[in-house]
């Protein structure tokens, strides 16, 4: 009797298990079918065979949980679409109301016009809770330093504010804040890094600004801030 030599790349390796060796792991069993993606090809009445537990049903084909998994992927990726689109919205819209700030900065006189007009623009476009611009250079020494971590801070500060400081920034509204980010408009190209004010943005929600979320845009409108405060500050 002629015995068929077994095919290499779609058999897998032999059990010794009989003969005093370990059987195979589920590892090497994977790895194996891993290494060899088409072996199923050619063994399609095991494959029909193959049931895997289900938490609905008492099994499921092998064929089934494929078509599973591939809707499961494919709902992922449309998910993962629709956020990227509707990202792709608020940095459309972002920039638009941006650009119209901008626009009025640019049309006004004098320091009081651009806090007002700033202001303004994050409540009624933005769509902030609160919005406030604190000028430095009329507050007392001890109120100073009350905000001394937030002018000391080099980058936007954003998340959760001490209750001191939300007094300081957003007075009788500070019990209703639930997250903030603020910016201290400081001229780096001075001498002395004159430090003009913070501006401070809040939410009631206390997830809308989270410290690790990117402050890019906050930085923009700050620094041009800045360069407007150095303008009109002689007003």
């Amino acid at each position: 009797m002629t015995v068929k030599p077994s095919t290499p790349e779609t058999s897998l390796p032999a059990d010794n298990s009989t003969e005093g060796q370990p059987a195979l792991s589920a590892d090497q069993v994977a790895e194996y079918l891993s290494n060899h993606r088409d072996f199923f090809e050619n063994q399609r009445d095991l494959l029909l065979s193959l049931r895997l537990p289900h938490e609905q049903k008492n099994s499921v084909s092998l064929f089934e949980k494929q078509a599973s998994l591939m809707r499961d992927r494919e709902a992922r990726h449309h998910r993962q679409i629709k956020t990227l689109i509707s990202n792709a919205r608020r940095n459309d819209q972002l920039l638009n109301h941006t650009r119209d700030l901008m626009i009025r900065l640019l049309n006004a006189d004098t320091m009081a016009q651009v806090i007002e007009t700033t202001q303004s623009c994050f409540l009624d476009q933005f769509g902030m809770d609160f919005a406030t611009i604190s000028t430095l250079n009329d507050t007392e020494t001890d109120q100073q330093d009350i905000v001394k971590g937030l002018t000391n801070a080099r980058k936007p500060v954003l998340g959760t504010l001490r209750t001191e400081e939300l007094e300081y920034l957003f007075a009788d509204n500070a019990s209703q804040i639930g997250s903030a980010a603020v910016y201290c408009l400081r001229d780096e190209n001075l001498d002395d890094g004159q430090e003009w004010g913070l501006l401070a943005l809040a939410s009631k929600d206390p997830n809308y600004f989270e410290h690790d979320m990117d402050s890019l845009f906050l930085e923009f409108v700050g620094d041009i801030l800045v360069q407007l405060f150095g303008k009109y500050s002689g007003q």
